[in-house]
């Protein structure tokens, strides 16, 4: 009965160990004028004031680097105008939740050409 409650007791502690975070959702790369925007909503169950990741690749490179995302409006977004630089490029972005001890799984974008899918500023 001991060797029971103790497997008992390891499987829900490694379940706990192992949880990871729901991944985000509607990861998406709003374009306009060249402004390349990356933008993405939390997986349902994901806790307040989540940290996330935003990774970035291009087509022939296939090699993911890491972006420092600045002027993020509530952490669900990203300026990728600098990163994504050659309008010719296709591109794609990834973003997982993290926290100290628990990540989500990586949620990517669709391939984004920025001369082809930047949507023009019309003017009055």
């Amino acid at each position: 009965m001991t060797h029971l409650i103790q497997v008992v007791c390891f499987v829900q502690l490694a379940s706990i160990a192992l949880s990871v975070l729901p991944d985000p959702v509607n990861v998406i790369i709003d374009s306009n004028n060249f402004d390349h925007i990356l933008r993405w909503d939390p997986g349902a169950g994901t806790p307040m004031g989540m940290n996330y990741s935003v990774e970035w690749c291009c087509g022939e490179e296939n090699k993911w680097s890491q972006v420092r995302c600045l002027n993020e409006k509530d952490g669900r977004e990203c300026n990728l105008t600098e990163t994504f630089n050659d309008t010719l490029g296709e591109y794609m972005a990834r973003v997982k939740a993290i926290t100290e001890t628990q990540q989500s799984g990586w949620t990517e974008t669709k391939w984004f050409q920025p001369v082809s899918q930047s949507e023009p500023v019309f003017l009055n």
